[in-house]
């Protein structure tokens, strides 16, 4: 029977209460979200933080001091000392090597960081490009430039061009919001994989993880693997299974965007009086199982040619060369196969590049001959087969 009353009305908390009861799993993950963000913060803005790989760079820029011999290339070369290299040389070498490398990298940030003004400040005459064969892979883009040169425009033309990737990820974690949250900002740099990796040995190993200190840049370590993780216990690379693939040679082709960036940055260089010279970053014979579809020689082929093209010398030399071996590429926890971890390896490779690449090319060039690519060696050969890359 209708008695004429209207329902009773909810007062304004109630209706709160009531839509919050209905979304109580959306509030409760954001409640935790917010919480974990919050612990992660410590972690992801740290007071002091590490500096970048690319800070050696940025300062010879802002104070381009005496450099009149600079290293160029990813991670491989950022760990050797310029001591060691000088040492080799008899001469001094600036390491301005970063993390990722690629001949699109370098030639980016070169053009920004290492303007003739600068090289002329410096006293530069020579630079070594250290190199492998993701540097000349068209398909692998290193995304340490994008803090430093892209803009929204990048980003949108790239969108245009190609569709998302990592660059494109990258800067969008270097916008707010992304930019302000502990918990992108801990995946972006894989701050929590490193934590835990860590944690791990040091359970494995049957004590706790002992925190490390910060090492220095120019002995700063990359490796940070799962396959380390893994074999915690291995006593040698040989206890390892053998790598299959590498992120570094996805999408495999030479001869495009990498190529070009390399003709660009040595006439540049050139253009600005300063010679350029080539070397080959020696791997472990158990990382060169990943060189399954004639990728070495193919970069092989392509970086003498182009040494052949543009007159430069390119040393294409074995770790033998330089007296490394694989037990220079492990450490009990810590590989993986193309970085060197033992210092003794460190040393022998920055000496080796320091007399058998920058002493002879520095000879030339005080007996007033060119840098060219006569100078140069190839000495690479199969795994296996006393040349192994």
């Amino acid at each position: 029977m209708d008695t004429g009353r209207s329902p009773p009305q909810r007062g304004p908390l109630r209706r709160w209460l009531t839509v919050a009861w209905q979304l109580r799993t959306g509030l409760l993950a954001a409640l935790l979200l917010l919480l974990l963000d919050l612990a992660l913060r410590p972690l992801a803005f740290q007071a002091n933080p590490k500096p970048t790989s690319t800070a050696a760079l940025k300062a010879q820029a802002a104070e381009p001091g005496a450099a009149p011999v600079i290293l160029l290339g990813s991670s491989r070369f950022r760990v050797l000392a310029e001591a060691d290299l000088a040492r080799g040389a008899g001469i001094p070498v600036r390491n301005l090597a970063f993390n990722g490398g690629s001949f699109d990298a370098m030639h980016t940030l070169s053009g920004r960081y290492l303007t003739d003004a600068v090289l002329k400040a410096g006293g530069t005459r020579l630079v070594v490009l250290g190199m492998g064969p993701m540097d000349l892979n068209d398909g692998y883009r290193n995304s340490v430039v994008v803090p430093d040169v892209w803009g929204w425009g990048h980003f949108f033309a790239r969108i245009l061009e190609s569709g998302t990737d990592n660059d494109t990820r990258t800067f969008l974690f270097l916008q707010p919001p992304l930019a302000w949250s502990a918990i992108a900002t801990t995946h972006r740099r894989q701050l929590m994989r490193v934590k835990l990796r860590d944690l791990v040995l040091g359970l494995l190993a049957g004590a706790p993880a002992r925190p490390q200190a910060p090492a220095a840049p120019a002995a700063d370590d990359p490796v940070a693997n799962t396959q380390a993780q893994a074999a915690a216990g291995a006593e040698s690379l040989a206890q390892v299974p053998q790598p299959v693939s590498s992120v570094y040679l996805r999408g495999w082709h030479v001869g495009g965007r990498q190529t070009q960036a390399l003709r660009a940055l040595v006439a540049r260089l050139k253009a600005a009086g300063v010679a350029v010279a080539l070397v080959h970053g020696p791997v472990s014979d158990w990382y060169a199982g990943v060189y399954r579809q004639g990728e070495l020689a193919a970069y092989r082929a392509q970086m003498m040619a182009l040494g052949a093209e543009l007159n430069v010398p390119v040393f294409l030399l074995p770790k033998a060369a330089y007296g490394l071996v694989d037990a220079d590429y492990f450490s009990a926890g810590r590989f993986d196969g193309h970085h060197l971890i033992s210092p003794q390896g460190r040393v022998r490779l920055a000496q080796g590049i320091g007399a058998q690449v920058i002493a002879p090319v520095m000879a030339a060039l005080d007996a007033g001959q060119p840098a060219g690519a006569a100078l140069g060696r190839d000495a690479l050969g199969p795994p296996g087969q006393g040349g192994a890359p």
